[in-house]
């Protein structure tokens, strides 16, 4: 899903959050846990701030702020446990109709992140009534409304950070939904001259708006600039953005680099979205006759294999997404790969996400099944050709006279 600006890509996987009956894995090398190393300095700012809740729970500004530290360790290891920790912290608050502002939109980010945007918008819509000019609930609010292709709502959210945040974050809001909505080389170009106006932004804000150009300019074709501003952003980010390093290995992939995506992503295997890349690319070696790539690319699939059936016992329907792209990819499953990605259409509404739908559908040889996404691209005017070709290819098989 696409990241919101300060508030980072959560994942609320808990166990305790689902119930149900504990998974015992089949394999012996099935990943359980992952750890997160003592050394780390988030884990280290997180424990410091637990002992101070664990003696005052009820001090609402203590729990935000653990909540917030959690809620960012999260993002940054991409290690779903920390968003337990953060609802555990606000449970005082969290059933609340009224809760302060910060716990509100510390669950709307949340509840953002289970796909129940209702209630995500809604925290949103009290926090903005209560605080016109909150940047951060608008800026979610914005990113909310893209992911579910409400493409006017995002742009007024993004026009009324005017005179309240840089320039360039204004740009950044205004790019994705603008860029979908028949007005992608204008959103770019607004964008490109944001970053060179802007050279002393901190780096957080520079690495996401440099990937939100990268993603229009190979949405558009511009491969050399998206390579460009990728590659500007894996610096700046100094190769450590979960997201960051997900979209470039889509753009290398796609541009038939396996091999840089084995370099990009061997210290990241921990994270699922992470290893699914790092197994297409290793199952790509292989094709190739790369004998040790057809090792990897084995024991990569059946960990994740094991990682999504434990998530599917969990209760977790977050993943359609990773899922249809390894049930196609991987396994090759297109019906499975299809089912999972109708599913996920209905909450997401992304470039990727159609894609995989449109491909699943080509590979399932079910065009019918696509008219989703092809009603959104003619609907929104999407200007994005490798989409527009797969389109013409299902149109086709539709009607082959």
């Amino acid at each position: 899903m696409m990241r919101i600006f300060l508030a980072g890509l959560f994942l609320l996987l808990a166990p305790s959050v689902f119930g149900g009956e504990p998974y015992r894995p089949d394999k012996p090398d099935a990943v359980l846990a992952r750890v997160t190393p003592a050394s780390d300095p988030g884990a280290a700012r997180l424990s410091q701030l637990r002992k101070s809740l664990d003696q005052s729970p009820e001090r609402v500004g203590l729990a935000v702020e653990y909540a917030r530290a959690a809620i960012e360790q999260a993002r940054a290891t991409a290690d779903p446990r920390y968003l337990g920790y953060a609802q555990s912290a606000l449970a005082p608050w969290w059933g609340r109709a009224d809760p302060p502002d910060p716990v509100r939109l510390l669950r709307a980010t949340i509840a953002q992140r289970r796909h129940e945007f209702g209630r995500a918008i809604a925290d949103l819509d009290a926090v903005l009534a209560a605080q016109p000019q909150h940047a951060q609930a608008r800026l979610t609010r914005a990113s909310l409304h893209t992911v579910q292709a409400r493409y006017e709502p995002a742009l007024l959210d993004c026009a009324a950070l005017t005179g309240q945040v840089r320039t360039l974050i204004v740009a950044a809001c205004a790019a994705p939904p603008a860029s979908l909505s028949g007005s992608a080389p204008a959103a770019l170009n607004a964008l490109e001259s944001a970053l060179a106006a802007d050279a002393s932004v901190n780096a957080g804000t520079r690495v996401w708006a440099l990937t939100i150009a990268a993603e229009i300019a190979d949405r558009l074709g511009r491969a050399d600039l998206a390579a460009e501003r990728f590659e500007q952003a894996i610096t700046a980010a100094d190769g450590d953005d979960p997201y960051l390093l997900n979209a470039y290995s889509d753009f290398l992939l796609e541009r038939g680099e396996p091999a840089a995506v084995v370099r990009l992503l061997a210290d990241h295997q921990a994270i699922d979205a992470a290893l699914l890349r790092l197994a297409m690319a290793n199952k790509r070696l292989a094709e190739i006759g790369n004998a040790q790539a057809a090792s990897r690319f084995e024991s990569q699939r059946d960990t994740l294999a094991a990682r999504f059936e434990a998530a599917q016992r969990r209760g977790d329907t977050v993943h359609r997404r990773e899922q249809a792209m390894f049930e196609l990819y991987l396994r090759e499953r297109p019906e499975r790969a299809l089912w999972l990605a109708r599913a996920n259409w209905r909450d997401q509404k992304e470039p990727l996400d159609a894609r995989i739908l449109l491909e699943a559908a080509l590979a399932a040889k079910a065009p019918a099944e696509a008219r989703p996404v092809l009603q959104w691209l003619k609907a929104h005017s999407v200007e994005a050709p490798r989409l527009r070709d797969l389109a013409g290819q299902l149109e086709a098989m539709a009607d082959p006279a």
